[in-house]
């Protein structure tokens, strides 16, 4: 399991590690100095969305 290294912390035997990530952004972001590394770029920066918040959950999904 893990050895246990305070009240509420474990230390895992085998730690889990990133094995792939992905950037989804809006159209401002693509357009910036860093625009060809993200992996999918989306010309309406709310997404079709009513506000903000839901716009960035489905970026957070997209990327996912």
């Amino acid at each position: 399991m893990g050895m246990m290294m305070g009240t509420q912390t474990v230390r895992l035997d085998d730690p889990p590690k990133v094995m792939a990530f992905a950037c989804s952004v809006g159209k401002k972001e693509g357009e910036g100095p860093l625009g060809e590394q993200f992996d999918a770029i989306h010309e309406d920066d709310t997404l079709g969305k009513e506000n903000w918040e839901k716009a960035e959950t489905h970026l957070f999904l997209d990327a996912v």
